[in-house]
């Protein structure tokens, strides 16, 4: 029988992030070391020294901050335990004024989807959404929490309430829609496309040519921006029940969101992607869908249409 809901971390944005950053800067400080242990000019000591203490510097700093904002979650009957290296700490329910479920916190510098907890003390404690791979399950328990609270019964962690979601094909609803989309070859992402494609081709015929294993690299290298860029290159169609997601250059992609499902969309940005979508739904799992080919015109009739159907809508980072 479950009695607490535990989190647990992202494979990418947790993981994947810090061997990545770890490798770059252990492999930078392995080169300086060992380009220092072949010097044989004493003037330049002094050099190879400041960098490999700088190079160690940054990866102790790099350990340590992943290890203090790298929290479990464990979610009880009692209350809340968030819980590093470091530190401990734990939230009766009791302490807890309100949990906002939806919403941007600001870490590392940048508005980041966030769950957050506003104490009776004032204090505020949030989650970064991204950093764990079972955010959906955590926020239906404190969803579950917040409504046994507003009924006045007690807090019982294993009576999820789980919000089923209509069973809808993946394919285009038979009924009238409007599309959503603007001229992609004109678009910054088409262009790169259009580019990075024909620099792909160019280093195709000299490989066919010439071969060679650097000509591949190179074939791969230019092939990269324009994947990227195909990415980002999504459209929407809007009916009476559905929103859909299509996509202008892999045309098979088909993403099909019923209007009743929706909690809410986010007119949003991730780093330096386009602006797009991040389509929220009822068992709190969400989807981020740039769409670089949408001009300012067209975001406006999509917000206009969106609240036409009653569906909740948050601008960029709120």
């Amino acid at each position: 029988m479950m009695t607490k809901v535990k989190s647990k971390f992202s494979w990418v944005h947790t993981y994947l992030v810090f061997i990545v950053l770890l490798l770059l800067s252990g492999g930078m400080l392995i080169g300086v070391v060992f380009a220092y242990l072949s010097n044989h000019s004493q003037e330049s000591d002094y050099q190879y020294i400041f960098w490999i203490i700088v190079l160690s510097a940054l990866i102790l700093l790099l350990v340590f901050s992943t290890l203090k904002v790298s929290k479990t979650i464990s979610l009880t009957n009692q209350g809340i335990v968030l819980q590093t290296v470091f530190k401990r700490q734990e939230i009766l329910w009791s302490e807890i004024k309100a949990i906002k479920l939806h919403g941007k916190e600001n870490w590392l510098f940048t508005p980041q989807e966030a769950t957050t907890f506003f104490l009776h003390n004032g204090k505020k404690v949030f989650i970064i959404n991204a950093l764990y791979r079972n955010t959906p399950l955590l926020k239906t328990a404190l969803n579950t929490v917040k409504k046994q609270h507003l009924r006045g019964q007690p807090i019982d962690i294993q009576k999820l309430e789980q919000h089923k979601l209509k069973q809808t094909s993946q394919q285009m609803p038979n009924y009238p829609l409007t599309k959503y989309s603007g001229d992609f070859w004109f678009s910054i992402n088409g262009i790169v496309i259009v580019l990075f494609t024909s620099m792909t081709l160019f280093w195709l015929i000299v490989l066919l040519i010439t071969g060679g294993i650097g000509t591949s690299i190179f074939m791969s290298l230019s092939f990269l921006p324009a994947v990227l860029s195909a990415r980002q290159l999504n459209y929407f169609y809007l009916g009476r029940y559905h929103l859909v997601v299509r996509n202008h250059v892999w045309r098979p992609y088909i993403k099909v969101y019923h209007l009743e499902d929706i909690e809410e969309v986010v007119f949003d940005s991730v780093g330096e992607s386009s602006d797009g979508i991040r389509i929220i739904t009822k068992d709190f799992k969400a989807a981020f869908f740039p769409a670089g080919s949408l001009r300012e015109k067209n975001w406006i009739e999509l917000v206009k249409a969106l609240r036409k159907r009653k569906i909740k809508i948050r601008p960029k980072n709120f």
